[in-house]
């Protein structure tokens, strides 16, 4: 009896958080205009960016943007706010596909263990 006490309540701890949940999240899902279209997808930016990622000539990577040919991009939050175009007087924040996204992260990632790679090389010619 008591366990099935116990069950009965679980369940309907559940159901009301369930229940919570869906109306916070209906009200939070009900932007203003100006909020609407805040990190959707722009088919454009990422057609670009797939041809700047496979195009570039120089690429400069610091904390949380990357310039790729002087074209500051977002890359703190992966996945969530990577890769928006970062111009601090007038930032778009219409993202580009997951798969570039990925795409992108994968390039910066294996540059800068190209840079470890001979940073440890020198490292290790130092210390002989």
């Amino acid at each position: 009896m008591h366990n099935e006490v116990i069950f009965i309540l679980g369940v309907l701890l559940t159901l009301v958080a369930g229940v919570f949940i869906w109306l916070i999240s209906g009200i939070y899902s009900k932007k203003d205009s100006a909020q609407k279209d805040l990190y959707e997808i722009d088919e454009e930016w990422d057609i670009f960016l797939n041809k700047l990622i496979s195009n570039y000539s120089k690429i400069k990577i610091e904390r949380y943007t990357v310039f790729i040919d002087n074209i500051e991009i977002w890359i703190g939050n992966y996945p969530y706010s990577y890769e928006w175009m970062y111009v601090q007087e007038n930032t778009s924040r219409h993202l580009p596909k997951l798969e570039t996204r990925a795409r992108l992260k994968d390039t910066i990632d294996r540059m800068q263990e190209e840079v470890y790679r001979v940073i440890l090389k020198k490292a290790k010619e130092v210390i002989k």
